[in-house]
């Protein structure tokens, strides 16, 4: 059992999200890099107006920018899986299960307020206020909310 307040189970759930997001990140990245790396028609007349010394150097960061991401990529995976376990202990903690499928769908799967909204029936902001409602920020809803 967590004895986290409402708003210390927020941050929480907000830090892992925030790691979801930077791998994701750093993924998109990683592609991009690749996707320079391979040689198109068209770089073969740009690399006979460079010197070679200055393709070796392009070709030379672009490789060491990769080690960087990959590097980043393993830091933040070893400790996302910690994150997703103490997150789901957290969400199994809330009565409701679509309390529950909105604080997964949010902080889990890495949806907007407007994609969990969408899965779970709700609109964005009241998925807001009831994960707050859910995590015992709030005490009270909205007495039109409640019959929702």
């Amino acid at each position: 059992m967590n004895i986290l307040t409402g708003k210390e189970k927020k941050e929480r759930l907000k830090e892992l999200r925030g790691k979801v997001a930077l791998i994701e990140a750093l993924k998109r990245e990683e592609e991009v890099l690749r996707s320079l790396s391979e040689p198109r028609p068209t770089q073969f007349r740009e690399v006979a107006s460079f010197g070679s010394g200055q393709v070796n150097d392009m070709v030379g960061n672009g490789a060491t920018r990769l080690e960087e991401i990959h590097a980043l990529i393993n830091k933040e995976m070893c400790g996302l899986a910690e994150s997703i376990t103490f997150a789901r202990n957290i969400i199994a903690e809330v009565p409701g299960e679509r309390d529950r499928a909105l604080l997964t769908h949010h902080y889990v799967n890495g949806l907007t307020w407007d994609e969990t909204a969408e899965e779970v029936g709700y609109c964005s902001q009241h998925c807001r206020e009831r994960r707050d409602y859910a995590l015992g920020i709030k005490t009270r809803l909205h007495p039109r909310q409640r019959l929702i």
